[in-house]
């Protein structure tokens, strides 16, 4: 009798397997998958940033010419500062060069100097928002961002300002205006040639990667499978190592991606 009703359960349990749709997958192993997935983000939202992409950056965007070294250039502008503390010109170049030695608590004053000579100067504005953006305060990035676009008359327009909103908005759970700042300068992303690091590559790839997330949110499966696939395209297409993190990321939401038609999603 006992190994009837064993065989029973057999036949029953291989029915009710046969009747799950394909790509089912158990609540369980979808739970496991959810909470790795938090604890990566979380530690792709606190990482510090790699001072590589930070040099890389600031001489594609910030680059300082005339002097031997960064801190060459930031005692030159600094003592300047203090025997023309009006000199605005001066006050940028030191707000550059404070940027480009990651000195942000004194780029945040230097650029507040500028804005009480003069509150029309944009570049104070990047530069706050540059600081609080390396400080993790997306707020005061947005709200910076958003005093620079009203006075400017559009939105900021270099690539590294849209992915640094962008991600800020992500960041703030404003899903939408995330999408929206990476869709107007993600299409002109290209692959290099030679396949190498380059800075402007791996700017898209991370702005597509949160154009991802951010579809995700907002349940636009289709959508986030896209912007996933192009950001592991340009990703791989400038190999970096600090971005093993958001490639790691990026396969498991792919993975999840496809059990969007499983009974219990």
């Amino acid at each position: 009798m006992q190994i009837l009703l064993k065989i029973s359960r057999i036949i029953l349990i291989t029915a009710l397997m046969a009747c799950l749709p394909a790509g089912f997958v158990p609540a369980e192993e979808k739970a496991a998958v959810a909470d790795d997935l938090a604890g990566l983000e979380e530690q792709l939202r606190v990482r510090p940033l790699d001072p590589r992409l930070h040099r890389e950056m600031v001489n594609l965007y910030m680059p300082l010419t005339g002097f031997r070294d960064d801190a060459a250039a930031l005692a030159t502008f600094r003592a300047q500062a203090e025997q023309r503390p009006r000199d605005i010109q001066n006050l940028l170049h030191l707000a550059q060069a404070q940027f480009r030695m990651q000195n942000y608590q004194e780029l945040i004053v230097t650029a507040q100097r500028i804005l009480e000579i003069n509150p029309r100067v944009g570049m104070a504005y990047v530069y706050l928002a540059d600081a609080y953006y390396d400080l993790g305060d997306y707020q005061q990035v947005i709200h910076h961002f958003e005093v620079l676009a009203k006075l400017q008359r559009r939105p900021p327009d270099q690539p590294k300002y849209s992915q640094r909103l962008g991600r800020a908005f992500y960041y703030t759970g404003r899903y939408e205006d995330c999408i929206r700042v990476f869709s107007q300068v993600l299409p002109l992303a290209q692959i290099p040639r030679d396949r190498q690091f380059d800075i402007r590559t791996d700017i898209s790839a991370v702005g597509m990667f949160y154009a991802g997330l951010a579809a995700y949110r907002l349940e636009r499966y289709a959508q986030a499978k896209e912007a996933f696939m192009r950001a592991q395209e340009l990703f791989a297409a400038a190999p970096n190592d600090y971005r093993d993190l958001e490639k790691n990321i990026l396969a498991r939401y792919l993975e999840k991606l496809q059990w969007v038609t499983a009974l219990d999603y």
